[in-house]
Formats: structure tokens, C-alpha cells, sequence
């Protein structure tokens, strides 16, 4: 018997047990017949998108003497809308994508993860410090000045172009965390900022807002916003978001919020996310040079964090932190979390299926509108997790380590739920690294119990021509597809053809089990065909 949420013939009753419902049953947090049939399934499709540092190469593979190579995408390039496909990072491709096919499915609910990295700030000793003039220890600021960019593995220098078409950008000082915005009143250093309620009942324009409310280079330049004022938020609010500390749950999030501001500070202003307020503001995979000396902190891909003295920072929003080695950016609304009297409110995740929605859209959408970040490596069997290891009994971003615990936590919360069958897709450029330790059996193996033990249909990506190089990449690639389907042979393609249901051709597992997309057209035809079999469950 499917069970679920009533249609929109039946009025909605709140409860926490069958207690409040008699003679009805109380079901996902509202009141129901005992035999009400699922009037609406709706799927929940969980992505994993891929923020290694390969992802912010271009998508076009070069080639030397018959040997591909990586080229890394021209700053100008990688975010950009007007580039020439294969010039765009293969992060900003697979976002833009991703965010447009999921449009045409409103009656799934999507929610997202990225391998790890470094959550919001919980307390004051979380946030990242200021820098420190080497000429004027007295002279601390939360911005420094870019004006070059060098790509890893690089020794080349080159200018970062904003948008006003001249070099140079604003960068966080210290260790990189989400999500970090601005008050109304201190967007644009000297220059005038915006009313509270400027943009009141109004859509909001295209960033970045430093261009469209100030002319000139110049006023983006000027060194009154080193010292601009941040706050960082427990969760993406939006590219502007006004709490309204009246309600409970708004109330939380900026009590959670840490910064410069205090609570009172806060309540009843807007915010603005920074990235939309400056422009692009580059990948934690890059560095960029300033043009004087600051004491500042510097972290390593591996969370390892230390105070230099010189003209490199790190770019971008966010920074690669492997323990823990999953981060849930956007949750799944959930109506059993939010009525459920044992999960506090900060625990309860998004308030409403659209504001999940929002968190989805904007961590799939270009980088300055929230977009994810990218860096390092490709820990899959790491992320993936281990199906016996405790649950966080959250709903919230970031609470979650792994992808296990998440759809296990959902079960635990959800047991009797059949109206939210759960698919997975893996969204890679390549193969988990390093593979001893994240690829081979182990990782087949928790796939397979995944699959298994959760009930959850797992497909699986590869992301651009990366995976296809060698005769052992591809069939290593297959591989993990035919373990995702759900195999239980020793060697998973070695499953009789036609029994993994996932495979994008299960009559031939060994050669197609994994649903192949070379660039962003391919992409977007794999996850139509995707989502076209997942919402195919609904009806």
C-alpha cells in the first residue's frame, strides 16, 4: 500500500503521532484514511556533482602527438555565458545543465552534495581571520585586492578581468567558508550602498550589483572595501535574503550566523550574497597575487591551514576540507522533519519544497549566484559512506557526512514512505583518486550494499572524454556504473545482460552501463533520459 501526503481535494492535518489523528493514521506529518492511496509520489533524486580541481579545467581535451592533456580554462572564459562552449570549466557546463534539465521536472525534488568541504562557521573561532598589512600591523581587513591569477601547476601570471573590463577583483582574506554575505548598507565600500527593502517586491537584476549601481573601476577599487563588514550564513538564504526574527525559524538561521554583525544587526536588514554583490570571484583551485604583502591564512587541499606572509591567496568561496569527506549543500524538503518534535529547529532543513528548491538552483547555478566551487581530489568511496555508521538525525546543510548516512537518516526518519522513491546520480569528469584507496573492489562493494540495503537507484555519469583515455579507465568506469545498478557478481559487468535496470544499456553492461557525456549537449540528453525514468516511477 503506497502512502503519502493528501491530494489537494483533502485538507491537510497536522500531527506528530496516530494519537492526533484517531481514527485516521498520521503519515509524514499530516492526518490520513489508513487506506489513503499515494494521491502524488514524489521522487527524490540526490546528485553527487563533482568539485574536484579537474573540474575547473576547460572542456575541450588537448592533444600533443595523439596524447590528450588538460587545459585549464582562461579566466575570462570559465564563467562565462558568452564563451565558446568548449572554452567554459567543466564545472560551470555541468551546473548550467543541471540547473536547466532539473527545471523541467517539477514533480521531482532534488537535492545535492559535493565531496567535502569546509562547512560555515559554527562560532567565532571559525571565521576566517582578517589580513594583516606586513608594512601596518595595525591595518586588518576582511578583502584584498587581486589583480592576477596563476592556475595550479602553473607559473604563469595573468590578469583577472571584472566586469568593468579592467583587472582586478575582491577576495576573501583567510580560509575560504560558505556562504558569506553583505549588509545593504556596506556593499560598495565609500560609495553609497542600498536602502532596506531596495529591491522589496521586485525581481532582482543580474549581477554583479557593483556594476550596476557604481560606473566606475575605480569606485570597485577603492581600498574603503577592504573593510567591508561579512556575516556568514548557516545556508545558502538566496542572492538577497531579510530575516525576520519574529519567525522562529528565520530567527534561527541568523542566530547561527556568524561575523561582524550581532543578532540585533541583523534582524529586519537585507543581505546580499557577496559573490553576486562583487562578480566572479574565481575557484578555490587557483591563486591570485595582490599587489601588497599580508599576513594571511593559507589551507591546504587536505584542511591544513597556516599564516604566510606574502601576495598569494587563495580565490574563490569555498575551501576543500576531506573529513568529513561529503557536503550536503542542498537538502531534500521534508514535512516528517519539520513536524517531527525530536529534531530541533536547526535541524529541520529547508522550510518549504520551494525553498529547497532555491538551495538547489542556486549551487547549480553560474558561481557569483551561488554556484559550487571547485578543488582537489575525487574521494567516491569515501563520500559514499558506510550504511552501518551512526546517522546524524539532521536535516540541515552540512549535517550530513556522508551519502550514506543522508538516505539513511531519510529512511530512519521516513520507514513507511514509499512516496519518495529515492534515485541517485554521480555526476564525474573522472575516476576516484587516488584509486587505491577511494576506487577498486571496496568501492564496488559500497555501491552495491547502497543499492542494496537503502533501496536506491544509482546512476552513474562520467563527465567528459577523462574516464575514456585507456582500455583500464574505461573499464574501471563500467565497472562502478554496473556496481551502482545494483551487481552482485565478483566482477560487476559480469552480470547477465538485461538485469542491471540503471545501466544506460543493460543488454551490454561491459560497454555501456555508464551513461557517457563528452561535453554539455551530451549532458544534458544523459540527464533528460535519466530523469525521464525516474519520473516515469511517479505515475
Amino acid at each position: 500500500m503506497l502512502t503519502c501526503g493528501p491530494g489537494d481535494d483533502l485538507v491537510a492535518i497536522p500531527c506528530q503521532s496516530d494519537d492526533d489523528c484517531s481514527p485516521q493514521v498520521c503519515v509524514e506529518g499530516v492526518c490520513q484514511p489508513e487506506d489513503t492511496q499515494c494521491s502524488s509520489v514524489e521522487p527524490r533524486v540526490l546528485v553527487l556533482l563533482d568539485n574536484s580541481g579537474s573540474m575547473a579545467m576547460q572542456m575541450d581535451v588537448g592533444d600533443v602527438d595523439d596524447i590528450p592533456y588538460e587545459i585549464k580554462c582562461a579566466w575570462e572564459d570559465c564563467e562565462s555565458d558568452d564563451a565558446p562552449p568548449g572554452l567554459r570549466s567543466r564545472i560551470y557546463t555541468a551546473r548550467r545543465v543541471l540547473n536547466a534539465a532539473t527545471e523541467d521536472y517539477p514533480e521531482l525534488d532534488f537535492g545535492l552534495v559535493s565531496f567535502g568541504t569546509a562547512p560555515p562557521p559554527t562560532s567565532p573561532s571559525e571565521l576566517p581571520p582578517r589580513c594583516v598589512s606586513v608594512d601596518d600591523p595595525s591595518s586588518e581587513y576582511r578583502f584584498v585586492w587581486i589583480e592576477s591569477s596563476d592556475q595550479p601547476q602553473s607559473n604563469i601570471w595573468k590578469p583577472v578581468i571584472n566586469d568593468f573590463g579592467e583587472a582586478g577583483i575582491w577576495t576573501l582574506c583567510g580560509r575560504h567558508r560558505p556562504f558569506p554575505y553583505l549588509r545593504h548598507d556596506d556593499m560598495f565600500g565609500a560609495a553609497p550602498g542600498l536602502d532596506n527593502g531596495h529591491y522589496a517586491g521586485e525581481a532582482l537584476p543580474p549581477g554583479p550589483l557593483y556594476k550596476t549601481h557604481h560606473a566606475t573601476s575605480g569606485e570597485f577599487e577603492d581600498p574603503s572595501n577592504r573593510v567591508r563588514k561579512v556575516q556568514w550564513l548557516p545556508r545558502f538564504m538566496g542572492l538577497a535574503t531579510s530575516f525576520d526574527c519574529d519567525d522562529p525559524s528565520q530567527r534561527d538561521i541568523a542566530e547561527r550566523s556568524q561575523g561582524d554583525y550581532e543578532l540585533a544587526d541583523l534582524c529586519g536588514h537585507d543581505f546580499y550574497y557577496w559573490p553576486y554583490v562583487d562578480g566572479n570571484p574565481g575557484y578555490a583551485y587557483y591563486s591570485g597575487k595582490s599587489s601588497d604583502a599580508t599576513f594571511h591564512e593559507e589551507c591546504s587541499g587536505t584542511g591544513d591551514c597556516k599564516t604566510i606572509d606574502d601576495e598569494s591567496h587563495s580565490l574563490g568561496v569555498t575551501l576543500r576540507n576531506p573529513d568529513p569527506p561529503t557536503s550536503l549543500f542542498a537538502p531534500f524538503f521534508s514535512p516528517a522533519a519539520r513536524q517531527a518534535p525530536n529534531i530541533e529547529i536547526a535541524d529541520k532543513g529547508p522550510l518549504t519544497r520551494e525553498d529547497a528548491r532555491m538551495m538547489f538552483e542556486g549551487i547549480t547555478s553560474r558561481q557569483y549566484e551561488g554556484g559550487l566551487d571547485v578543488s582537489f581530489g575525487t574521494p567516491l568511496f569515501s563520500s559514499l559512506g558506510d550504511i552501518d555508521s551512526s546517522v546524524s538525525a539532521s536535516n540541515a546543510a552540512f549535517a550530513q557526512p556522508t551519502i550514506a548516512s543522508y538516505l539513511g537518516f531519510l529512511r530512519d526518519l521516513e520507514p513507511d514512505d514509499t512516496c519518495h522513491p529515492t534515485s541517485v546520480i554521480l555526476i564525474m569528469d573522472g575516476l576516484p583518486d587516488p584509486w587505491w584507496k577511494e576506487g577498486g573492489d571496496p568501492l564496488y562493494d559500497r555501491l552495491v550494499t547502497i543499492h542494496n540495503a537503502l533501496d536506491v537507484d544509482i546512476y552513474h555519469v562520467p563527465f567528459t572524454a577523462s574516464p575514456w583515455r585507456d582500455p583500464e579507465d574505461r573499464e574501471r568506469t563500467q565497472q562502478i556504473a554496473c556496481a551502482a545498478a545494483g551487481s552482485t557478481t565478483p566482477v560487476p559487468c559480469d552480470a547477465e545482460p538485461g538485469t542491471l535496470g540503471t545501466c544506460a544499456y543493460p543488454a551490454d553492461p561491459g560497454n555501456g552501463c555508464a551513461w557517457a557525456a563528452l561535453d554539455g549537449e551530451e549532458l544534458d540528453e544523459v540527464l533528460h533520459d535519466i530523469l525521464d525514468r525516474i519520473a516515469a516511477s511517479a505515475h
